[in-house]
């Protein structure tokens, strides 16, 4: 009869524990559904944070690159002002000033002498009154004529400016500057190589900055290192 008692304790204490164990599971797997639902939270906020990221990485970008081409412009245009203040400089200093024409004094026309009219023969033959007097009016008439107008010199034509002559480009340009020096080929190739659709250029040199400036088809300025 104890054994009995016993084994239908026994059976008593296993479905207990049966039963416990039953309810630990459910509250694990309550448990373990409520972890993965935060961690599918957590994920879903995680690629919600990555995707604002990236959008603001992507507007931070944009604004970067913005402000680089707005700088690039203004260092272009600052560059070109300065480039074409230092071009009319150059060209201030090498241009040779035009020296004023003398004037021409106009000259003063000269005076005819005045032909003074041919005296009167008086003739040997004794003549009435009358014819006298006829004989004498023409006399009188041609001293009465007035002296003929004077003409004004002809201008002389203006005399052509001589034209310059070609100066001889040199066989060596060489420039030096603080114990340096570089040649003109040099420079041309420093400048060839910026950009190759090259169709005008002008080069300005300053040994003192040690640059040399250009204007590449009137638009593109910049500079290259001189030495």
């Amino acid at each position: 009869m104890a054994v009995e008692e016993i084994k239908k304790e026994v059976k008593e204490v296993v479905k207990t524990a049966e039963v416990k164990v039953e309810q630990a599971s459910e509250k694990v797997k309550e448990e373990a559904k409520k972890v993965g639902e935060a961690a599918g939270k957590a994920v879903e906020k995680t690629k919600t944070v990555a995707k604002e990221t990236k959008a603001k990485v992507e507007d931070k970008t944009e604004t970067v690159k913005k402000e680089v081409i707005e700088k690039k412009d203004k260092v272009k245009e600052c560059s070109k002002a300065k480039v074409n203040k230092v071009a009319q400089k150059v060209v201030a200093k090498t241009e040779p000033k035009a020296e004023p024409a003398a004037e021409k004094k106009p000259e003063a026309p000269k005076a005819e002498p005045v032909k003074a009219a041919a005296p009167v023969k008086a003739e040997a033959k004794k003549a009435e009154p009358a014819k006298a007097e006829k004989k004498a009016a023409p006399a009188k008439k041609a001293a009465a004529k007035k002296p003929a107008a004077k003409k004004a010199p002809a201008k002389k034509p203006a005399a052509k400016k001589a034209a310059p002559k070609a100066i001889k480009a040199p066989d060596k340009f060489v420039i030096q500057y603080q114990g340096k020096e570089t040649d003109y080929k040099t420079i041309v190739d420093k400048v060839n190589k910026v950009d190759a659709s090259i169709k005008t250029v002008d080069v300005y040199v300053k040994p003192e900055d040690n640059k040399t400036y250009y204007v590449i088809n009137g638009m593109n300025a910049g500079a290259v290192d001189l030495f």
